[in-house]
Order: structure tokens, then C-alpha cells, then sequence
């Protein structure tokens, strides 16, 4: 994909690292210096967590199912994971 300038952009996809996933206690995130903002919805659509950007996400109180995360970066792109917790 290229941008306006011309310039390939990498998928978000490729940059951002979400594990364990499954994950029963910590989920981990790499790239914090480009995310502003991290979301936890439940699967049916409610917001379970707001965090600032962090390396760890301790998921161990959290119930058991599937979550959906939702990274901003700071250039305003969006993409979302979904979450199992075991």
C-alpha cells in the first residue's frame, strides 16, 4: 500500500506484536512509541478498559471469553485484535 507521497506504508498488522494470545494473565504489546491510545471491549461491544500506551496488560481479574482490543496509533490509524481469555 502507498501512501499520497508515494511511500510504501507497512499494515499495522506488521508492526505491532500482540502474545500470548490466548493468553490467561498478561497480554503484551510491542511499539508503544507509536500507539496513543488502547481499548478493551467485551465481545458485545462494551468498553471494558481504557489504558495508556504500556507493554502489559494483566488480564488475569478479567472473565473468561473473547475480548476485542482496539489500538489508535498516533498518526490516527486504527486496528483491532480479538482477545481470547482462557
Amino acid at each position: 500500500v502507498l501512501d499520497p507521497a508515494g511511500i510504501a506504508e507497512v499494515p499495522l498488522e506488521d508492526l505491532i506484536q500482540i502474545y500470548p494470545n490466548p493468553t490467561n494473565k498478561e497480554l503484551y504489546i510491542s511499539r508503544l512509541e507509536d500507539i496513543s491510545d488502547i481499548r478493551l471491549y467485551d465481545i458485545s461491544g462494551r468498553l471494558s478498559a481504557i489504558y495508556e500506551p504500556q507493554s502489559c496488560i494483566n488480564m488475569q481479574n478479567m472473565e473468561k471469553g473473547m475480548y476485542l482490543l482496539h489500538i489508535t496509533m498516533r498518526d490516527k490509524r486504527t486496528i483491532t485484535w480479538r482477545i481470547l481469555k482462557e
